[in-house]
């Protein structure tokens, strides 16, 4: 069994993801293979999961490498109702409120201090 399959299977046994987090988040990986853009879940929500808190966490960074903006358009566009998605184009962000999450997409290469 290869490292990755291992890392996979220790990640399902820690996280605990609930169904309607599932869905979000495949919506995420789908918007990510289709573009090619790597994407990572990161920040309190997943510090969270690690830590086993119960609490509902609504505020989701996720790490777009590629293009940020396009990534959080096309993703807006596949979920239902359709999003606003808030661009920050100085910046090369974006920002997604759906349902209950807020959900914040970043891009490592930017230099975020300008």
């Amino acid at each position: 069994m290869g490292f990755n399959r291992i890392l996979k299977e220790i990640i399902v046994l820690v996280f605990s993801i609930r169904t309607h987090e599932k869905n979000i988040f495949n919506s995420i990986q789908e918007t990510g293979k289709e573009l090619g853009f790597p994407v990572y879940l990161v920040g309190g929500y997943v510090r969270d999961r690690l830590l086993s808190r119960t609490t509902e966490t609504t505020d989701i960074d996720v790490v777009c490498v590629g293009d940020g903006i396009l990534f959080a358009e096309i993703l807006a566009s596949r979920l239902t109702p359709r999003p606003h998605v808030v661009v920050y184009r100085r910046f090369g962000t974006a920002m997604i409120k759906y349902k209950i999450w807020s959900l914040n997409l970043w891009v490592p290469e930017k230099n975020l201090t300008r």
